[in-house]
């Protein structure tokens, strides 16, 4: 599911959907003013929640529903904040969790290899940059380490 900006006259919406296209095809004919697509975020996981916090970001600017008086590039700060906090949220919990517990273990087991923590990491924080999910970043980190062991 992609995150998505429509810009209509005087305001924006907020939604999300798998094809924002068709989605914009689908209310179109219900709104008064002509609406475009105006920004689409990259495949997301955590996509709800990405939403939910762009709204609340947006909260005092809503006229109705996922509608809000502010600019496209107020709309696409809101969801780019959103995707940061999301993600700050998404570590803080996996260090709740047992897979980090046994991400632990695992890193201990290795951890006489200061060589490969230190390359997972160097890893993560290339892929960190990008604007995937934490998780999805975690995953490529570590396929990506697995990859460089076997060869």
């Amino acid at each position: 599911m992609r995150v998505y900006v429509f810009e209509g006259k005087e305001r924006i919406k907020i939604g999300y959907s798998q094809f924002p296209l068709t989605r914009l095809a689908q209310i179109q004919p219900n709104i008064a003013d002509d609406i475009t697509l105006a920004y689409q975020t990259e495949e997301l996981s955590n996509y709800k929640l990405i939403e939910r916090l762009a709204h609340k970001l947006l909260k005092q600017h809503r006229t109705k529903g996922e509608w809000f008086r502010v600019s496209v590039k107020d709309g696409v700060e809101a969801i780019s904040k959103a995707i940061d906090i999301a993600d700050k949220q998404l570590e803080g919990e996996y260090f709740k969790t047992k897979a980090y517990r046994y991400d632990r273990i695992n890193v201990s087991l290795l951890g006489k290899d200061a060589e490969l923590v230190r390359e997972l990491r160097t890893i993560y924080e290339k892929e960190r940059g990008t604007r995937l999910s934490l998780a999805d970043v975690v995953t490529i980190a570590l396929t990506k380490l697995q990859a460089k062991l076997e060869a």
